[in-house]
C-alpha cells in the first residue's frame, strides 16, 4: 500500500467545496496556496525479482514539455565495481517506471597524448565509468542525457551526451556526443557538469561544468572555471558543442573581503537553466577548499541572452559557510555526501522571478540548512530565506529547487525525523519575493544512516499539469541504495461523478462512467477505478477495474440476465493508496426492467363437444420463445368455463388437452401468462366455435354452395336439385345424410350411404354441427357414396324434422378443414 500523507480525501473534499474555481490563464494553471499537495512515492529501482541489487545514487529527473505523464530519471548504478547509468522512463506520469542501462559504447575512451614512456595512462573502454547524470528532454520529446565519464582521479573525464527518441529503450554512442574530452596528459578531468534543452531557440543543448585541472584565464591568471558549451540545434541536426567558454574564474586571492584573505579558492557545482524567454541562467558557489566547515563563500549567478554566446558579469546573490569541504564529512552523516552548497536555480515560466536553493552551515560548522534567495531581475536578489523548518541542529543538504503554477518546492535531505536516519524532504511555498515554506517528508519509510556513500545530488522537476516529481537515494533496504521518485500533486484528484443511461431491460447492456477531476476542475488521468455490481440476479461482468484516460474517464459496462434491482459500487481512489477513504466511494441503483411478454393462441377455434381437444399457445418476448413460463388456458366464461394449463418449452410453446363441455355456439378461448420476476404478464383472447357431431352421421352439401352467404338446404327430397356440385349431377334420391363414417372425421376420403337412398337422419340436429362438402355424388346399386374434400361448421335453422318432406336448412358459419 502506498503511503497516503498531508490531508485525507475526507478533509480535502470538504476543504473544496468552498473552493471556487479559477480561470485560466494562458499554460498557467492557477492553485489555491492552502490546497496541501498529495504525495506518493515509488522506488523506481522496482521490486521482488524486477528489483535490481546495486548501488543507485545521484539522482536527475525530467518531465517532457508536451506530456506530463512521460518522464525520465537517471542515476548513477554501482555495478561490477565500476557506475554506470542506469536510466528509469514513466508514461503514466511517474506512478511506475521502466529500466534501462544508458550504454558505454566501445567507441568512448579516455584519451592522452602519445608518450612512448607511459604507455598505460590511457583509460580503456572497459575501465570508463560515468557518473553526474543529467537528463532533459527536448521539444519533440527526445530525451537527452550527459555523464562524466572518466577512469579515476589520476586520469582525464570527459563530457558527454546522449540521446534517446524511445523513452530510454535505445541510447545514442556516447562517443558521438563528446562535449568535452577529458586527457590524461595533459591532465583534464571535467567534473559536476549540468545540463538543460533550450526549447524556445530551437533545442540548443547547453552544458556547464567546473574543471578540475588548473587552466589559464585570458590574462594568464590561473584559476578554477566555471565553462559552458553549446550545441545548436540539439539532435536534429547532430551533436556538435562548441570549444567552452570561461564563465568565471577564481583566482587566488580572488576574494579579500575576508581577513586574512583565503588561497586555494575555487569554483564549484554550476546549474544551469533556459527561462521562458530563452534567457540562459547559470548558479554556482565560491568555495575555498583549504579551509573545513565554515569556511566562508558565496553563491554567484550570470546570464546570457544571446543562446550562450557571451555571459555578462557573474553577480554574487548571497554569502554563505560552506557545508564541509573537499575532504571534509557533513557533520552528523558522516560518509553518506560529499556536499558543499550545491546551488540550484530556477525561473519561474510565468513571472520570470528567480529562485536560487543552497546548503549552507548557519553560522557554524555542525547545523546545515538549506537556504534559499528570489530576484525579480538577477541582478537585485532578496535576504536568505530558511527553507527547513526544523528547530534542532540537524543536517539538510543538496537542494534542488523547481517552481511552476504559483508553486515553488525545494527537495533536499534532511535528518531531522529521528537520529541516524536520512530522509528526502520537501518544502514547498507560493511562488513570491518571500516565500513561506511547508515542509514535508517524502520518505514514506525511515532510512537508517547510510552505509555507503549517497552521491551529490537531489532532483526535482515540475511537469505541466503542475505536478512536481522529486527524486533521491534512499538506503532503507540496507547497503542496497535505491532510486526513489515521487509525485508532488499540488491539484489532488477531489471530485468525482459517475453518469449512467435510463433504466434497460434486463439482457441489454448497460454503461457508466465515472468522471475524475483535481482540485481546481482539471481531468485526472491514471486514477484508479473499481465497479462492483451487487445483484440478487445474474450480472456479468460483476466486477472490473481500470484508470481513468486521458479525458479523466473510465467505463464500465455489464448486463443482468434478471429484471431487477442491482447496486453499482463505484470507488475511485483519489489519492491512490488503495485503501477504500470516505468520499472515495459512490452507489448507484441500477433497474432492469422486465421484458414485455406476448402470448398467442396457436390451438384450434373450433371446439368439437365432448372431444378431447389439444389447446397450444406460445409465449414470446420480441419474437423469442419464452421458456419455463405456466400458460393458463379458459375456454368459455364463468360460470361454466373450464380451465388447463401447461408450461412453456424452449419454444415458448405450451399445450394441454381439454374435453370440450361449452354450449354450442360462438364462445372463446383466453390465454394467460401472469408474469414473474423477470418478464412482464400477458393474455390473448380468441373466438371459438363448439360445435357437436351429427349422430349416426354426417349431413353432405354440395360443395359449389359451401362457400356462399345464403341459406344451405343440407337434408330434403330435393336434394339434388338443391345443391350444386362441381362434379355432376347428383343422384335425384340421395336426400343429404351418409352414415359412413358415423361421427367425427377429416377431410379427405369418401363418404357413403346404404339402402339405396339417405338411411333415416338423427330426430334432431345439433344448432352447430359439422357437415360434409361434397364435390362428386355416384350411386352404385343400393350405395350412394361422394368426396369430401371439404368439412364445415353448420348452423341450423329451426323446422328441420327428419322427414326428408321438411326440409334441413342452415347456414355456413366456419370451415373446419379442406
Amino acid at each position: 500500500m502506498r503511503t497516503r500523507r498531508n490531508l485525507t480525501i475526507a478533509l480535502l473534499v470538504a476543504s473544496l467545496a468552498a473552493l471556487a474555481l479559477v480561470a485560466l490563464f494562458s499554460s498557467r494553471r492557477t492553485y489555491a496556496s492552502h490546497v496541501s499537495p498529495l504525495v506518493h512515492e515509488n522506488n523506481m529501482s522496482g521490486s521482488g525479482t524486477n528489483h535490481i541489487n546495486t548501488h543507485e545514487k545521484e539522482t536527475s529527473v525530467a518531465v517532457d514539455p508536451n506530456n506530463p505523464n512521460r518522464l525520465m530519471a537517471a542515476a548513477n548504478t554501482l555495478s561490477g565495481g565500476g557506475n554506470v547509468h542506469e536510466s528509469y522512463a514513466s508514461s503514466d506520469g511517474g506512478r511506475t517506471f521502466s529500466r534501462h542501462e544508458i550504454p558505454i559504447d566501445a567507441g568512448l575512451t579516455i584519451d592522452c597524448a602519445p608518450d612512448p614512456d607511459h604507455p598505460n595512462d590511457c583509460v580503456p573502454n572497459d575501465q570508463i565509468e560515468y557518473s553526474d547524470p543529467w537528463v532533459a528532454y527536448g521539444s519533440d520529446g527526445t530525451v537527452y542525457h550527459s555523464a562524466i565519464a572518466h577512469g579515476d582521479g589520476s586520469h582525464g573525464a570527459s563530457v558527454v551526451v546522449q540521446t534517446s527518441s524511445d523513452q530510454g529503450e535505445n541510447w545514442s554512442d556516447a562517443s558521438a556526443g563528446v562535449v568535452f574530452e577529458g586527457m590524461t596528459t595533459p591532465y583534464a578531468f571535467a567534473d559536476k557538469e549540468s545540463m538543460t534543452v533550450d526549447l524556445v531557440h530551437g533545442d540548443n543543448v547547453y552544458l556547464t561544468w567546473n574543471p578540475r585541472q588548473t587552466m589559464l584565464d585570458a590574462n594568464g591568471n590561473a584559476g578554477k572555471q566555471i565553462v559552458f558549451t553549446r550545441d545548436l540545434g540539439g539532435q536534429a541536426n547532430g551533436l556538435h558543442f562548441s570549444d567552452p567558454v570561461v564563465i568565471s574564474n577564481y583566482p587566488t586571492n580572488f576574494d579579500t573581503d575576508f581577513d586574512p584573505p583565503h588561497n586555494e579558492c575555487r569554483n564549484h557545482g554550476p546549474n544551469v537553466i533556459v527561462d521562458a524567454s530563452g534567457t540562459i541562467w547559470v548558479a554556482w558557489a565560491r568555495l575555498c577548499d583549504s579551509d573545513a566547515n565554515g569556511a566562508p563563500a558565496a553563491i554567484w549567478v550570470a546570464k546570457s541572452t544571446d543562446e550562450g554566446q557571451c555571459f555578462a558579469p557573474p553577480v554574487k546573490v548571497a554569502d554563505l559557510f560552506n557545508v564541509g569541504g573537499l575532504n571534509d564529512p557533513v557533520p552528523g552523516i558522516a560518509g553518506a555526501f560529499r556536499s558543499h552548497a550545491d546551488p540550484t536555480i530556477a525561473s519561474d515560466p510565468d513571472t520570470g522571478r528567480l529562485f536560487v536553493a543552497y546548503a549552507t552551515n548557519a553560522g557554524g560548522d555542525d547545523d546545515p540548512d538549506v537556504e534559499l534567495v528570489t530576484s525579480a531581475d538577477g541582478a537585485s536578489w532578496s535576504a536568505p530565506i530558511r527553507i527547513n523548518q526544523d528547530t534542532g541542529s540537524s543536517t539538510q543538504v543538496q537542494p534542488s529547487v523547481a517552481v511552476r503554477d504559483g508553486w515553488l518546492v525545494v527537495n533536499f535531505y534532511s535528518t531531522a525525523d529521528a537520529a541516524d536516519q536520512v530522509d528526502d524532504h520537501v518544502a514547498y511555498a507560493t511562488a513570491s519575493a518571500s516565500p513561506s515554506f511547508t515542509e514535508i517528508r517524502l520518505s514514506a519509510a525511515g532510512t537508517p544512516q547510510p552505509t555507503g556513500f549517497l552521491g551529490d545530488y537531489t532532483a526535482v522537476a515540475f511537469g505541466t499539469d503542475g505536478v512536481a516529481h522529486a527524486v533521491w537515494t534512499d538506503q532503507r533496504t540496507g547497503d542496497d541504495a535505491d532510486a526513489y521518485s515521487a509525485r508532488i500533486d499540488f491539484s489532488p484528484p477531489a471530485a468525482f461523478t459517475v453518469s449512467s443511461g435510463p433504466a434497460k431491460p434486463f439482457g441489454q447492456v448497460a454503461s457508466f462512467t465515472a468522471s475524475v477531476t483535481g482540485a481546481h476542475g482539471e481531468t485526472e488521468q491514471f486514477v484508479p477505478v473499481r465497479f462492483d455490481v451487487v445483484t440478487s440476479g445474474s450480472a456479468s461482468p460483476a466486477t472490473d477495474s481500470g484508470i481513468t484516460g486521458p479525458l479523466g474517464k473510465s467505463s464500465f459496462s455489464y448486463t443482468n440476465a434478471h429484471a431487477g434491482t442491482d447496486l453499482l459500487q463505484v470507488w475511485v481512489d483519489l489519492d491512490e493508496d488503495g485503501v477504500r477513504d470516505a468520499g472515495e466511494e459512490s452507489v448507484l441503483n441500477v433497474t432492469w426492467l422486465k421484458h414485455p411478454t406476448v402470448t398467442t393462441y396457436t390451438g384450434p377455434t373450433l371446439l368439437a363437444v365432448s372431444v378431447t381437444t389439444n389447446l397450444t399457445a406460445q409465449l414470446t418476448d420480441n419474437g423469442s420463445g419464452v421458456q419455463g413460463k405456466l400458460l393458463l388456458f379458459t375456454v368459455g366464461s364463468s360460470p361454466g368455463s373450464q380451465t388447463c394449463s401447461a408450461t412453456t418449452n424452449v419454444n415458448g410453446v405450451a399445450g394441454c388437452d381439454i374435453v370440450i363441455n361449452q354450449p354450442l355456439g360462438p364462445g372463446s378461448i383466453n390465454v394467460s401468462f401472469a408474469g414473474d420476476g423477470d418478464y412482464e404478464p400477458s393474455s390473448t383472447t380468441v373466438g371459438t366455435i363448439v360445435f357437436a357431431y351429427t349422430v349416426g352421421g354426417n349431413f353432405v352439401i354440395g360443395d359449389l354452395d359451401a362457400g356462399g352467404t345464403g341459406t344451405i338446404t343440407f337434408w330434403s327430397s330435393n336434394w339434388s336439385k338443391e345443391n350444386h356440385i362441381s362434379g355432376g349431377t347428383a343422384p335425384s334420391s340421395f336426400n343429404g345424410f351418409a352414415n359412413v363414417p358415423s361421427g367425427a372425421t377429416s377431410c379427405g376420403g369418401k363418404w357413403s350411404t346404404s339402402g339405396g337412398s339417405s338411411p333415416p337422419p338423427p330426430v334432431t340436429v345439433p344448432a352447430y354441427t359439422a357437415m360434409l362438402v361434397t364435390n362428386s355424388v355416384t350411386k352404385s346399386g343400393n350405395t350412394v357414396s361422394g368426396t369430401k374434400p371439404k368439412i364445415v361448421i353448420m348452423r341450423t335453422d329451426a323446422g328441420y324434422q327428419p322427414s326428408s318432406g321438411h326440409a334441413g336448412t342452415g347456414h355456413v358459419a366456419a370451415v373446419f378443414c379442406q
